[in-house]
Order: structure tokens, then sequence, then C-alpha cells
């Protein structure tokens, strides 16, 4: 019986610690990730998003004019889908502050999934799950994984804040609430950084 508890509890564990991830934590940061063994691996990357509720299709250039907000996401992992809730908030706080659809907004929102790791889901796929998570941003597809080994996503979710030379300014493994992703998104456009 002892057993059964130990494995029924490590499992438990696991389903809260995000997925394939190894830490929890806040990190400012002024540095851009180069954990690559790929030369080719520079800014800027295009990431190519899906027609979903507030999600245009087309494309997005990473890093683009200003700060960005990325959001490194997984459709079978929980976590990940714990963390749009939490974004979800944050963007209805910047909408309420500014207009999104003017490019007034300090920050934009991007949620990227990477179908080089894990499940490779269709656009139609993609948006489904997007609708059903209420994402009300853009979010694309990382098709050859590059924007993720670029920032060295090790695990699901991973939020990042980064200005318009790509340069991560804040980070965020498994997930935080939306107060600590507002406070640093304030953080980084007092420090100046877009």
């Amino acid at each position: 019986m002892k057993r059964r508890s130990l494995i029924v509890g490590s499992v438990g564990l696991c389903g809260l610690s995000g997925c394939l991830d190894d830490s929890s934590v806040d990190e400012p940061s002024d540095s851009t990730a180069t954990s690559s063994d790929d030369d080719s691996l520079e800014p800027p990357f295009t990431i190519r998003t899906v027609d979903a509720p507030g999600s245009p299709a087309g494309e997005m250039t990473v890093p683009r004019s200003g700060a960005l907000l990325v959001n490194f996401t997984r459709m079978a992992c929980p976590t990940s889908a714990e963390m749009l809730s939490t974004l979800g908030t944050v963007s209805d706080t910047l909408s309420d502050d500014h207009d999104h659809d003017s490019g007034d907004a300090p920050v934009r929102l991007l949620s990227v999934t990477d179908p080089t790791r894990g499940l490779s889901p269709s656009e139609t796929e993609l948006a489904e799950w997007w609708d059903d998570n209420d994402g009300r941003w853009p979010v694309g597809i990382d098709s050859d994984g590059r924007l993720n080994r670029y920032y060295d996503v090790a695990g699901f979710p991973m939020t990042i804040i980064i200005d318009s030379e790509g340069t991560v300014h804040w980070r965020n493994r498994r997930g935080t609430t939306a107060n600590n992703v507002l406070t640093a998104i304030d953080t980084v456009l007092e420090d100046g950084s877009d």
C-alpha cells in the first residue's frame, strides 16, 4: 500500500510541476539566449499565426517593434492551459488600459506551439484548443522549433518578455499569477526596454 501511495503522490506532483520543466522561477534577465549548436538561430523569426479567437491567420515577426510577451505552450500540458487563463487576465487588463487594435498597447502577446517537440496539431486542432481555453490574442506555430531553441525552452509553459532586439527582460517557467506578469511588464516598460 505504501508503494501505491508513493506512486499516486509522485504522479500528482508531476502534474502540478509543469510539463517537462526543471524550475519555477520568475527570472529578470538582460540577455539573449544563445544555447544552440545551430549558428543559424538568429532573430528575427517568422511565426505562422492561425485563424482563432483574437488570432488572425498570417505571420508575426519575433522580435517586433516594441515589447512582446511570448508564451511557449503545449496543447497536452495542463499547466500550459492554466497559464492561458492567467494571460487572459493580463490581456484583458492591457486591453482596458490601451487600444490593442490601434497598436497602442505597450506590450503585445503571442502564444507559440512547437510541433517538433510533442504534439503536432493541425491549424484547426490548435484553433479549437485555443477557443476551448479562451485564448484571445495571437497564437502561432513555431514550425521548425527555432524560436523555442533560441530562447532555450526546456519545458512548458514558459513565458518571456523581450524587447525589439529580442533581448529577454523577464522569464517565467511553469506559470505564475496575472499580477506577477503585469508587474514584470511594468518593470520592463519603466526600464525603457521598449
